[in-house]
Protein backbone atom coordinates (compact mmCIF):
# COMPACT_ATOMS: atom_id res chain seq x y z
CA UNK A 1 0.00 0.00 0.00
CA UNK A 2 1.25 3.53 -0.84
CA UNK A 3 1.08 4.73 2.76
CA UNK A 4 0.45 2.88 6.01
CA UNK A 5 -3.23 3.36 6.88
CA UNK A 6 -2.99 4.88 10.32
CA UNK A 7 0.22 6.69 9.42
CA UNK A 8 -1.56 8.76 6.76
CA UNK A 9 -4.14 9.99 9.21
CA UNK A 10 -1.67 10.71 12.02
CA UNK A 11 0.94 12.41 9.85
CA UNK A 12 -1.54 14.60 8.02
CA UNK A 13 -3.25 15.74 11.21
CA UNK A 14 0.13 16.95 12.46
CA UNK A 15 1.09 18.47 9.10
CA UNK A 16 -1.74 20.95 9.16
CA UNK A 17 -4.47 19.19 7.21
CA UNK A 18 -7.05 20.75 9.45
CA UNK A 19 -10.54 22.02 8.92
CA UNK A 20 -9.50 25.65 9.35
CA UNK A 21 -7.17 25.43 6.37
CA UNK A 22 -10.04 24.49 4.08
CA UNK A 23 -12.44 26.85 5.86
CA UNK A 24 -10.09 29.74 5.06
CA UNK A 25 -10.63 28.85 1.39
CA UNK A 26 -14.42 28.37 1.76
CA UNK A 27 -14.21 24.68 0.88
CA UNK A 28 -17.17 22.66 2.15
CA UNK A 29 -17.31 20.02 -0.57
CA UNK A 30 -13.85 18.61 -1.13
CA UNK A 31 -12.39 16.38 -3.82
CA UNK A 32 -9.38 14.36 -2.70
CA UNK A 33 -6.97 13.58 -5.53
CA UNK A 34 -4.42 10.89 -4.75
CA UNK A 35 -2.06 8.35 -6.22
CA UNK A 36 -3.47 5.80 -3.72
CA UNK A 37 -5.74 2.77 -3.86
CA UNK A 38 -9.52 2.89 -3.32
CA UNK A 39 -9.03 1.34 0.11
CA UNK A 40 -6.78 4.16 1.33
CA UNK A 41 -8.95 6.76 -0.40
CA UNK A 42 -11.87 5.39 1.63
CA UNK A 43 -9.96 6.09 4.85
CA UNK A 44 -9.12 9.60 3.67
CA UNK A 45 -12.74 10.28 2.73
CA UNK A 46 -13.94 8.99 6.12
CA UNK A 47 -11.43 11.31 7.83
CA UNK A 48 -12.80 14.35 6.01
CA UNK A 49 -16.41 13.29 6.65
CA UNK A 50 -15.58 13.16 10.38
CA UNK A 51 -14.21 16.70 10.05
CA UNK A 52 -17.59 17.86 8.71
CA UNK A 53 -17.04 18.02 4.96
CA UNK A 54 -20.10 17.47 2.79
CA UNK A 55 -19.88 14.25 0.78
CA UNK A 56 -16.13 14.34 0.05
CA UNK A 57 -15.16 12.77 -3.24
CA UNK A 58 -11.93 10.79 -3.71
CA UNK A 59 -10.22 9.79 -6.93
CA UNK A 60 -6.94 7.91 -7.08
CA UNK A 61 -4.57 6.15 -9.41
CA UNK A 62 -4.36 2.88 -7.48
CA UNK A 63 -0.62 3.02 -6.81
CA UNK A 64 0.35 0.54 -4.10
CA UNK A 65 4.06 1.17 -3.55
CA UNK A 66 5.57 4.50 -2.44
CA UNK A 67 8.50 4.09 -4.79
CA UNK A 68 6.10 4.03 -7.74
CA UNK A 69 4.53 7.37 -6.80
CA UNK A 70 7.75 9.26 -7.56
CA UNK A 71 7.78 7.66 -11.00
CA UNK A 72 4.35 8.98 -12.01
CA UNK A 73 4.35 11.47 -14.90
CA UNK A 74 4.51 15.09 -13.77
CA UNK A 75 1.06 15.77 -15.24
CA UNK A 76 -0.64 12.81 -13.50
CA UNK A 77 -2.07 14.92 -10.66
CA UNK A 78 -3.16 17.64 -13.09
CA UNK A 79 -4.93 15.14 -15.35
CA UNK A 80 -6.71 13.35 -12.51
CA UNK A 81 -7.82 16.66 -10.98
CA UNK A 82 -9.18 17.95 -14.30
CA UNK A 83 -11.04 14.68 -14.92
CA UNK A 84 -12.55 14.90 -11.43
CA UNK A 85 -13.56 18.52 -12.03
CA UNK A 86 -15.29 17.54 -15.29
CA UNK A 87 -17.05 14.72 -13.46
CA UNK A 88 -18.28 16.98 -10.65
CA UNK A 89 -17.85 20.75 -11.20
CA UNK A 90 -19.82 21.38 -7.96
CA UNK A 91 -16.75 20.61 -5.88
CA UNK A 92 -15.62 23.63 -3.83
CA UNK A 93 -11.92 22.76 -3.94
CA UNK A 94 -9.30 20.05 -4.30
CA UNK A 95 -6.87 18.41 -1.92
CA UNK A 96 -4.02 16.65 -3.75
CA UNK A 97 -2.49 14.31 -1.22
CA UNK A 98 0.90 12.62 -0.87
CA UNK A 99 4.19 14.46 -0.34
CA UNK A 100 6.04 12.16 -2.79
CA UNK A 101 3.78 13.20 -5.66
CA UNK A 102 5.10 16.02 -7.82
CA UNK A 103 2.27 18.56 -7.74
CA UNK A 104 3.70 22.05 -7.16
CA UNK A 105 3.92 22.93 -10.84
CA UNK A 106 0.20 22.17 -11.32
CA UNK A 107 -1.34 24.24 -8.53
CA UNK A 108 -1.67 27.64 -10.21
CA UNK A 109 -2.73 26.12 -13.54
CA UNK A 110 -5.41 23.99 -11.89
CA UNK A 111 -6.77 26.94 -9.93
CA UNK A 112 -6.92 29.04 -13.08
CA UNK A 113 -8.61 26.36 -15.18
CA UNK A 114 -11.12 25.17 -12.56
CA UNK A 115 -11.71 28.41 -10.68
CA UNK A 116 -11.36 26.35 -7.48
CA UNK A 117 -8.71 26.38 -4.74
CA UNK A 118 -6.15 23.58 -4.79
CA UNK A 119 -4.33 22.39 -1.67
CA UNK A 120 -1.48 19.88 -1.70
CA UNK A 121 0.16 18.01 1.16
CA UNK A 122 3.45 19.89 0.90
CA UNK A 123 1.75 23.23 0.38
CA UNK A 124 -0.42 22.67 3.49
CA UNK A 125 2.65 21.76 5.52
CA UNK A 126 4.26 25.06 4.50
CA UNK A 127 1.01 26.88 5.32
CA UNK A 128 0.94 25.29 8.78
CA UNK A 129 4.57 26.20 9.48
CA UNK A 130 4.07 29.78 8.33
CA UNK A 131 0.94 30.13 10.47
CA UNK A 132 2.73 28.71 13.50
CA UNK A 133 5.54 31.22 12.99
CA UNK A 134 2.99 34.00 12.29
CA UNK A 135 4.56 34.74 8.90
CA UNK A 136 1.98 36.38 6.64
CA UNK A 137 4.06 37.24 3.57
CA UNK A 138 2.44 35.82 0.42
CA UNK A 139 4.14 33.21 -1.74
CA UNK A 140 3.10 33.56 -5.36
CA UNK A 141 2.54 30.87 -7.99
CA UNK A 142 1.68 28.16 -5.43
CA UNK A 143 -2.04 28.70 -5.14
CA UNK A 144 -4.53 30.70 -3.13
CA UNK A 145 -3.53 29.06 0.13
CA UNK A 146 -0.09 30.63 0.18
CA UNK A 147 -0.83 33.88 -1.68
Amino acid sequence: MGCEKRGWLNSNESEGIRSELFADLNINRLAVISPYTEELNGLITAYFEEKGFQDPLARGLGVQRNIDIAELPEDAAYNLTMNTFKEDPGIDGFYITCPRWRTASSIARLEKETGKPVVTTVQSTVWSALNTLKIKEPITDYGQLLS
